[in-house]
């Protein structure tokens, strides 16, 4: 019984130094399994042959994602996603730094009140914000137009940028701008060559997050999207409702290497940075 006892008292003193780190790891691999698992299934679905989605696959091919790049369907909804991203991320990250700017460097009343306005999208429900903007959009007949869907965008859009550059802003040694201005530089001098280049990586990853953000929006766009607003996640929103093929996950596959990749480059590039 001795060396049983001796082996319990060495667990004993592990779990009394290490325990607490352990189940705090133990928890987050849980955690990081529940997230990722559906995701996984979703992408191992994409070449399964079958004509309809199951797990485990019953074989292997890229035969789905052939069809993609037939489908002439999938093709304008995606490339209306990419298009409206891209205008949005230019737009919000543009928009946001000003609007940054003004948080942290004006003394005018009100910063607050205004802080809380440009970050009400990320307090007001999805399906909230999507009846709003159907009843305002609707009374000047543009539902289903690319200018409502990237007008909603830039709103759920602008908050994320928001946040990231005046985190940056904030981040910055303030003494820097002092001293250019002490030597005469203009306060549009400061601004192009010391306050945005030393906030360039929060831009970049505000931009990039304003990108992922549009290019997913689902909720929003379904109450704003008609004939001709029809983007790729509420393609698939719709394919789902009268289709089971595995289709649809390969292009939900395709949607999480687009995002993956942007994930990557934002952390790589702000290291750069």
């Amino acid at each position: 019984m001795e060396p049983v006892s001796r082996l319990l008292r060495s667990v004993g003193r592990w779990f009394d130094s290490h325990g607490a780190s352990f189940c705090f790891s133990l928890f987050i691999a849980l955690v990081c399994v529940f997230l990722l698992a559906p995701i996984a299934v979703v992408i191992i679905a994409a070449f399964n042959p079958a004509r309809y989605v199951t797990f485990p696959p019953q074989g292997f091919t890229f035969g789905w994602f052939v069809e993609i790049a037939k489908n002439s369907d999938i093709l304008d909804a995606a490339w209306l996603s990419l298009r409206i991203a891209v205008i949005t991320a230019v737009i919000a990250t543009v928009s946001g730094t000003l609007a940054s700017l003004v948080l942290t460097r004006s003394r005018m009343p009100g910063v607050d009140i205004l802080k809380l306005l440009l970050l009400s999208p990320l307090l007001v429900p999805g399906v909230v914000f999507g009846i709003a903007l159907l009843i305002f959009f609707n009374q000047y007949g543009m539902i289903g137009s690319v200018s409502a869907i990237l007008t909603a965008h830039i709103c759920l859009t602008l908050p994320y940028v928001v946040r990231t550059v005046t985190a940056g802003l904030e981040s910055i040694d303030r003494s820097i701008e002092d001293s250019a201005r002490s030597l005469g530089a203009s306060p549009a001098t400061v601004l192009l060559t010391v306050t945005l280049p030393s906030i360039r990586s929060s831009m970049f990853a505000g931009a990039i997050f304003a990108f992922l953000v549009s290019f997913d929006e689902a909720i929003v766009t379904l109450f704003l999207a008609g004939v001709q607003g029809v983007t790729l996640p509420v393609f698939i929103f719709q394919y789902v409702q009268y289709n089971s093929d595995p289709l649809v996950a390969a292009v939900a596959c395709i949607m999480v290497l687009v995002t993956s990749a942007a994930v990557v480059t934002v952390i790589r590039k702000v290291r750069v940075i």
